[in-house]
């Protein structure tokens, strides 16, 4: 009888063990899940102010393209009327040097 007592007191001790172990291992697991998640989070984060970083560099950088271009092309126009001045002037010089 007193061996029955003891393996019954021993099966009982190890499913309270078991139990024990089941409860920790679902904390730990859940747990590592959640920081898992946190850090993925935190990853995607990080990317993300990068991302919103480099695209803001892009956008000053492209702004500053777009009016260098503007500049350049006022510019151009500005050489075009004065040449336009300079060739009419030209040929009035030239039409009082050699009156048709």
């Amino acid at each position: 009888a007193e061996v029955g007592e003891l393996r019954t007191a021993h099966a009982e001790e190890m499913a309270a063990l078991k139990r024990d172990l089941d409860v920790r291992s679902a904390a730990t697991t859940t747990a590592c899940e959640k920081r898992v998640e946190e850090m993925e989070r935190s990853v995607d984060e990080r990317a993300m102010d990068r991302v919103d970083a480099v695209t803001r560099k892009t956008m000053l950088v492209n702004a500053r393209q777009r009016q260098e271009i503007e500049n350049l092309h006022r510019e151009g126009k500005e050489l075009e009327r004065a040449k336009a001045a300079l060739v009419q002037d030209n040929r009035a010089l030239r039409l009082r040097k050699n009156p048709a």
